[in-house]
């Protein structure tokens, strides 16, 4: 196509869009009035006179004791506060007992280091939950070492004991692991909905 067929035919084109765009508001006339325009603007009046600043006592003279103080015990003996730990019973008597052949552990986190496995093991153990650490190869061949509390005989015994690990460190997620899926028992179905 010619470049001068092309810009008559854009100018054709630019100048419809235009008439189909304005001719209908000169057809019409203005738009009609939407009413915002017919609100009243009548605003109150600003306050008359000045402002007047009151002091208001707290206490009134006539109750304040002798000592000055209001609110403060007047025999003189200041509240004490005992700063001794309370003794709290070991968990080892309510934790179950491990068995050397038993089918449920619970994991208790991954560790870059030995040292820093041994030191929660010590933790652990003096909470009175049983460690021991696995070591394992991560998919980019470096050692880590697993720590695990256990073994338990059955899959309650290990519920009881999570329960205690979790209050050990709660951002530590402990699970409770299957250490020999042949002869373990079958886990307690799951409800699909919560009971209300």
């Amino acid at each position: 196509m010619e470049p001068a067929l092309k810009q008559r035919l854009i100018g054709a084109i630019v100048l419809v869009a235009l008439a189909v765009i304005f001719l209908p508001m000169l057809i019409k006339g203005p738009a009609p009035e939407s009413g915002v325009a017919d609100l009243p603007l009548d605003m109150p009046d600003a306050p008359q006179g000045g402002f007047e600043t009151r002091e208001l006592p707290l206490v009134t003279p006539g109750a304040t004791p002798e000592g000055g103080a209001v609110g403060m015990p007047t025999d003189g003996a200041l509240p004490t506060v005992d700063t001794r730990e309370a003794a709290t019973p070991a968990p080892a008597g309510a934790l179950p007992a491990t068995t050397a052949g038993g089918d449920y552990a619970l994991g208790f986190g991954t560790y870059a280091s030995s040292q820093d496995a041994a030191r929660v093991i010590k933790v652990l153990a003096d909470k009175g939950l049983p460690g021991f650490q696995d070591t394992i190869e991560s998919a980019d061949k470096r050692t880590l070492y697993r720590v695990r509390i256990g073994p338990y005989a059955t899959r309650e015994d290990a519920e009881a004991a999570r329960v205690v690990a979790a209050g050990v460190n709660p951002q530590v997620e402990v699970r409770v692991l299957v250490l020999d899926a042949d002869a373990a028992e079958p886990a307690p179905p799951v409800a699909a909905k919560p009971e209300p």
